[in-house]
């Protein structure tokens, strides 16, 4: 695609698809401090963090 105006030409294919990687504690500490946001979601319990990642999002 060489410019906005092929966009319509992908309506419903997968498009800039990544591989998965985990994010980790850390990374969600990293990102908590870049934003300065120390908020309930970014908490030190790995499992509680994902459950309510998955709760956020769903």
């Amino acid at each position: 695609m060489n410019d906005i105006s092929q966009l319509h030409l992908h309506v419903g294919q997968e498009v800039g698809v990544s591989t998965w990687f985990e994010i980790g504690q850390e990374r969600i500490d990293r990102f908590a401090s870049a934003i300065v946001a120390s908020q309930w979601i970014h908490i030190s319990n790995p499992f509680v963090t994902i459950q309510r990642y998955a709760n956020f999002w769903s």
